[in-house]
């Protein structure tokens, strides 16, 4: 903690054959080190975590040579790592080798000398990005095709396209029929007058998760 501390001791003035009071004698002083250094303040976010990355910052504290850093996904820590600086930033990089979430919970303490203190923590979780809104099909005989206007969030990975026979099919119970990044589609190899029930959903990059899928868009092939 290199906490200064003044001292005073009482002695016996043997020439004068007194004791000396507390005002007469000097003050000796001692810097006390070691010990738990205080605990972290101000654990934030710098701005809401919707990119490809999260950066969390904390309050100096006086008394710490440096902090330890800790992040933790679905109840297990996939990350420690040492600093002196007073922010952390973790990205989606980092996450493919520690293993993609997309809650995480950050916890901080401050260090000095092999003393820590307790851990501050922050949870925090990235968003399942919003409905897709504008999307139209088209058909022929024998093919469907899909597009819409592109998403507007930033960690990005595809677009999701699942089509059924089935009405009112739940998409969470099947692989999508097409995943990439183009904005218009097209499904074939279908049947002929066949109504075609269809469902498109964003996807990011962060841990998979039940998506924000469409409403169902029922779509039939023309007569041949």
């Amino acid at each position: 903690m290199d906490k200064q501390i003044f001292l005073k001791f009482t002695s016996f003035n043997g020439l004068e054959r007194k004791e000396l009071t507390l005002d007469e004698v000097t003050a000796y002083s001692y810097t006390l080190s070691g010990g738990r250094p205080a605990d972290v303040k101000g654990l934030s976010l710098q701005s809401p975590f919707v990119g490809t990355t999260f950066k969390v910052q904390w309050q100096s504290s006086t008394s710490a040579d440096g902090y330890r850093v800790q992040v933790w996904s679905n109840g297990a820590m996939i990350c420690e790592v040492d600093t002196t600086n007073t922010d952390y930033s973790y990205s989606i990089e980092e996450a493919k080798t520690d293993g993609i979430g997309r809650a995480y919970t950050i916890r901080v303490a401050s260090k000095n000398g092999d003393q820590i203190s307790t851990y501050a923590e922050l949870s925090i979780s990235n968003p399942v990005p919003p409905v897709l809104l504008n999307v139209y099909t088209t058909a022929t005989v024998d093919s469907i095709t899909v597009n819409w206007v592109p998403s507007e969030v930033p960690d990005l990975k595809d677009y999701a396209v699942w089509l059924s026979t089935t009405s009112n099919f739940d998409p969470t119970q099947m692989s999508p029929t097409w995943t990439g990044t183009d904005l218009t589609i097209t499904l074939g190899g279908l049947q002929p007058t066949t109504p075609y029930y269809i469902r498109v959903a964003v996807r990011d990059v962060w841990e998979n998760t039940v998506w924000n899928y469409t409403n169902q868009i029922t779509q039939s092939t023309l007569d041949s």
